[in-house]
């Protein structure tokens, strides 16, 4: 019997009119083996890009110890994204309340 599952998000990071290239893209796909053994895998991507820096992580899934390892990792990476968002508010917070021009900076 043939699994299928699909997810497949693409969204741009940047606002609208704020500099290009800054993207993110997530697929994962459960996909069945054609020799009728009845083995299937998961192919399952995160790219991140920002301008012209891109980076591609791999979520390879074939056996069990490969769903441990990308599960942690992609449990990892939600932890960390989210602990740094937090802190980037916080910074931007602290960086309004000092009165610093919003209309002026490196970029």
């Amino acid at each position: 019997m043939a699994v299928s599952h699909r997810f497949y998000r693409r969204s741009f990071l940047n606002r609208r009119g704020h500099h290009r290239g800054a993207y993110i893209i997530a697929s994962s796909e459960i996909d069945s083996d054609t020799d009728r053994a009845g083995r299937a895998w998961i192919d399952a991507t995160l790219t991140i890009s920002d301008c012209d820096r891109v980076v591609s992580l791999d979520f390879w899934v074939d056996r069990p110890s490969d769903a441990a390892n990308a599960l942690h990792k992609a449990r990892l990476l939600r932890d960390i994204v989210g602990a740094f968002t937090e802190s980037l508010e916080t910074s931007v917070e602290a960086w309004e309340a000092a009165g610093h021009d919003h209309g002026r900076g490196r970029r």
